[in-house]
């Protein structure tokens, strides 16, 4: 009987000793996991901060394209209109000019029929 209590004793030792490693290895493991879940976790955390990243620069720089190409569609415009004004008094003044010439011409045309008038009159 003393062999069979010494016996269920030490087995009972092994068995709670057993236990215990086998708690201390899921404790262990736990604790792994729990760090692989946490490295897991930051990375995906990381990742989606990268992407977001990317993604507002790519707007930013979709909108300063956009801005870039209006700002010069605008210059455009303006260069356009610019010239157009500059051909429009070009050919304003061309025509002046050509009024004042032909009136000129005129004038002159005018004050020697006058002067041959005179001059005619004079022998006559």
């Amino acid at each position: 009987m003393k062999k069979v209590l010494l016996s269920a004793l030490l087995l009972g030792s092994v068995m709670t000793l057993a236990a215990c490693d086998k708690a201390e290895e899921v404790q262990t493991q736990g604790s792994e996991t729990a760090t692989q879940v946490m490295s897991n976790t930051a990375s995906e955390v990381k990742d989606a901060a990268v992407e977001k990243a990317t993604e507002m620069k790519d707007a930013a720089v979709e909108k300063a394209t956009e801005m870039k190409d209006a700002a010069v569609e605008k210059a455009t415009e303006m260069k356009d209109a610019t010239v157009e004004k500059a051909t429009e008094m070009k050919d304003a003044a061309v025509e002046k000019a050509t009024e004042m010439k032909d009136a000129a011409v005129e004038k002159a045309t005018e004050m020697k029929d006058v002067a041959v008038e005179k001059v005619e009159g004079a022998t006559k």
